[in-house]
């Protein structure tokens, strides 16, 4: 009987790390692809399976569907302070599953600073403020462009989260990332 108990505990203990191992292993992919399209990619926060992308139409004064339906990502990115043309800490990107253009926006905290070319330092304040908020099952974002998008999740459990992380990205980032469920 003890022995077919500790069979049984042992059985358990490798499929807890077979687990652990397909997960690390779909982490690894995932950010070999994101490094794919975006060199800079540094730490992943957060992916949710089936994301959709609505733009605002200000000649329509309505929501469009953009062709976009895939994986979101929100993550980190390597960028130097320095690098006027490119002054986004963070990202996300939805891997498009309908057609080969992804969808990405970069995400630059209000409390960033960074110098142009000629070593002018600007901050946060020259790049229209970015925010986000959930509305209805809906996570909007006005971009730095000065575009208004919404994010649709499939998964109502990711909307929070994921809503927190790019809070977090645009204001917090100096503190600890809220940890994704």
């Amino acid at each position: 009987m003890a022995r077919k108990k500790k069979q049984s505990e042992s059985n358990a203990q490798l499929k807890k790390k077979q687990q652990q191992l397909e997960e690390y292993s779909r982490q690894t992919l995932n950010h070999i692809a994101l490094t794919n399209i975006d060199p800079k990619t540094g730490q992943v926060f957060f992916n949710s399976a089936i994301c959709s992308v609505y733009k605002f139409s200000m000649t329509s004064n309505s929501w469009e569907k953009m062709p976009v339906l895939g994986t979101l990502f929100i993550y980190s990115r390597r960028v130097a302070p320095e690098d006027e043309t490119d002054p986004y800490p963070y990202a996300l990107i939805i891997l498009n599953r309908t057609s080969p253009e992804n969808f990405s926006l970069g995400l630059i905290p209000q409390n960033v600073s960074y110098y142009t070319n000629a070593g002018v330092q600007k901050d946060a304040n020259d790049i229209p403020e970015m925010n986000s908020s959930l509305e209805d099952s809906f996570i909007m974002v006005s971009a730095s462009d000065g575009q208004m998008y919404g994010l649709w999740l499939f998964d109502e459990k990711d909307r929070d989260p994921a809503l927190k992380l790019i809070n977090w990205c645009l204001h917090e980032s100096g503190r600890p990332a809220p940890q994704a469920s």
